[in-house]
């Protein structure tokens, strides 16, 4: 069964490493914007590629201060709004992939701090996940969203980031500690397995989507 076969090749290629990020807007994190914009211009002066990370001053040192991340090809429509920073990369015979400017911040909320995980529908009536954080994740959790509500009928989006790939960015209405919701373009089955992974704690390591070879042995 095709359908089955692929999704055994989802599972074993996807390690549910989860993470949140800010997506970097004018409103708040125009600096960053301007320093990722900077960067790759000297990196086009210089004839080198694109750097994903971002580099800027964080105290009195240089360090990490932004994040370019691939967009799932399904859930780029949900990011034309230009309050989001996107570009484009060209990836040869793979296409074009448009990258999100996310913030890296202090709190570094990551699956690592999940509870569990349940399937769900979000309130566009979509297969979504809802997850729970242990106390040190809800924690961090707070701090991270408290510091980004909405402030001058401004609002800032939450990156939901799935083994490296943006799956979406629902708006930050009001602080949330220990529980919350991973919506995006699903199928119901791909929550049922997203949950179950993210509940086991991900797979130790996510394993090659496309083997040398793939057998469907049935019963006799």
């Amino acid at each position: 069964d095709q359908d089955e076969l692929a999704r055994i090749k989802y599972l074993i290629s996807t390690s549910g490493a989860l993470e949140f990020r800010i997506a970097a807007n004018a409103h708040k994190y125009q600096q960053i914007i301007d320093r990722a914009r900077e960067q790759q211009r000297q990196e086009d002066i210089q004839k080198r590629s694109w750097s994903n990370i971002v580099v800027g001053l964080v105290g009195d040192k240089q360090g990490p201060v932004g994040r370019w991340v691939p967009i799932k090809p399904d859930a780029i429509g949900q990011f034309s709004n230009p309050i989001f920073t996107t570009r484009v990369l060209d990836r040869g015979s793979k296409g074009q992939e448009v990258q999100l400017l996310v913030v890296i911040d202090q709190w570094n909320v990551t699956g690592a701090y999940l509870n569990g995980a349940s399937s769900a529908i979000d309130e566009m009536a979509r297969p979504a996940v809802d997850f729970r954080f242990n106390f040190t994740g809800g924690a961090l959790f707070e701090k991270l969203t408290q510091f980004n509500l909405p402030q001058n009928n401004q609002y800032n989006y939450l990156t939901i980031i799935l083994d490296g790939i943006v799956q979406s960015a629902p708006r930050i209405q009001s602080t949330i500690s220990e529980r919350g919701q991973i919506t995006g373009e699903f199928t119901q089955q791909e929550v049922d397995d997203l949950a179950e992974i993210l509940t086991a704690g991900g797979l130790p390591a996510s394993l090659d989507p496309d083997p040398l070879s793939e057998q469907v042995v049935s019963a006799t």
